[in-house]
């Protein structure tokens, strides 16, 4: 059973010097700056895959063969193939939301190399449409994208937290936060997450002292 989110301190962000922004209503440019970033992020993600090949021509430091190697870099590819799926329909009738979201996460660590992050996901079992349920997978995937890009994820591994609750005043919050050190440098502005969140809604909150640390709230319809 995963653990319940918590942040270092308390599990609220009430202690956090944050960003805010919050979207302009979801219109026809929410839309433009989803499919921008999309396709960004189909070149990022070409881009890991094209460095795996690359690396067959260096040694590795590793006692692989190279059909050791070239097996493994198939499985990222089927990874990526696998997460890209997932994320065109909504969970079947025998998913729940969490599971989705797992699985989401775990597709794309694998499709990143990155087995040794533990992803942590908490969906409370919170009922959404199944439009909703997509739109809230590719939100966990692009924090856990965020994290590993932003939060500067040692070798060694570590854990990202993902949680959604039901607040008292009918709204979903979405968090994450992770383990890994806090960003070298001002993190970019979300560009995808907020076109995403401005198609639910919602409104978007950021801070990156102690770690890359992310909050969305929106409408449960």
């Amino acid at each position: 059973m995963t653990q319940p989110f918590q942040t270092p301190a308390e599990p609220s962000f009430r202690d956090f010097r944050h960003r805010r922004w919050t979207p302009r209503p979801a219109d026809a440019e929410h839309h433009d700056v989803v499919l921008e970033e999309m396709n960004h992020r189909w070149f990022n993600a070409l881009q890991v895959l094209s460095f795996s090949v690359q690396s067959l021509r260096r040694p590795d430091g590793s006692r692989a063969t190279l059909d050791e190697r070239l097996a493994r870099i198939d499985f990222q590819f089927c990874a990526m193939a696998a997460l890209h799926r997932r994320l065109a329909r909504p969970p079947d009738h025998r998913q729940t939301l969490e599971t989705y979201c797992q699985a989401l996460c775990i597709d794309l660590l694998l499709a990143f190399g990155r087995e040794e992050i533990r992803p942590r996901v908490m969906m409370r079992d919170v009922a959404v449409s199944p439009a909703t349920a997509v739109r809230i997978g590719a939100l966990v995937v692009e924090l856990l994208t965020n994290a590993l890009k932003h939060g500067r994820a040692p070798a060694e591994g570590g854990a990202v937290w993902i949680d959604l609750r039901r607040l008292k005043d009918g709204r979903l919050e979405l968090t994450a936060a992770d383990s890994f050190s806090a960003p070298a440098a001002e993190a970019e502005r979300p560009r995808m997450i907020e076109g995403l969140v401005g198609l639910l809604g919602g409104d978007l909150s950021v801070q990156t002292e102690t770690g890359y640390m992310t909050r969305i709230r929106f409408p449960a319809s």
